[in-house]
């Protein structure tokens, strides 16, 4: 099982053995060399001194509750100790920077995936501009991709931009976001076409009731036209008429 760093910490310590709660967990000690959490560092109810801490391997279970073997597990962070000089040291992973070998940055540590059984960190999940903007800041980089873990940045193997994963929650929520804007593009060219087309149909409509009225306007001028020449017609042929009569007359 995996859990992600960030989720894991204020979790509630339980002592398998009798039932006692031992504390909360305040921190995860890193180990830098093998890329793992060496020990887990208890906000312990008694009032010590020194930090306590858990070694990873007396861990029995990580999930809702941490639960160890008993409140043995539980023990000081000497400075004489491996854990305890690690403890010291406070080697931070959140929000540290990622360098690539020939220079380039990826981005800053959000948060990892830490294989509950093993302690080993599986990926560190990380932020940049060219995340954000894409996948909301989630990018997964696999931990094989890791040279070192230092005190001021994690460096990375060149390259390591490559082989950049994105997690598919933040990749289907991509797609949805895309699926979203497709709909709304189609719904708005769909309206468009439908007013467009409303215009163009109440335009042609009103070309061809004006094109009805000219061609009515034409024919009753005509009319008219025709009415006023019909008279002049007849008005020559009975000039012609009493003409021809004068002349048998004479």
């Amino acid at each position: 099982m995996n859990f992600r760093g960030k989720n894991i910490h204020g979790k509630m310590i339980i002592s398998l053995q009798n039932g006692q709660h031992i504390g909360k967990l305040k921190g995860l000690v890193i180990d830098p060399e093998n890329i793992s959490v060496a020990a887990l560092l208890i906000e312990s109810k008694a009032l010590f001194k020194d930090k306590m801490i858990i070694p990873y391997d007396k861990v029995h279970s990580v999930d809702e509750i941490i639960t160890v073997k008993n409140t043995s597990c539980l023990e000081k962070a000497s400075k004489n100790t491996f854990t305890g000089r690690l403890v010291k040291q406070n080697f931070n992973l959140f929000g540290a920077r990622i360098i690539t070998e020939d220079g380039s940055i990826l981005g800053t540590v959000e948060d990892f995936t830490l294989d509950v059984k093993t302690g080993k960190i599986m990926a560190l999940s990380i932020t940049g501009s060219v995340y954000e903007k894409y996948f909301k800041g989630m990018a997964e980089l696999p931990i094989s991709q890791i040279v070192t873990i230092g005190m001021d940045a994690v460096i990375a193997k060149a390259g390591s931009k490559e082989a950049l994963l994105i997690p598919d929650d933040a990749l289907a929520e991509k797609i949805e976001s895309i699926k979203d804007s497709s709909a709304k593009l189609w719904s708005t060219t769909k309206d468009s076409t439908l007013k467009w087309s409303k215009q163009l149909s109440a335009t042609l409509k009103n070309l061809t009731s004006s094109k009805e009225d000219t061609q009515q306007n034409h024919q009753e001028s005509s009319l008219e036209e025709t009415e006023l020449q019909e008279p002049k017609g007849k008005q020559s042929i009975d000039t012609a008429s009493n003409t021809e009569s004068e002349k048998k007359h004479r």
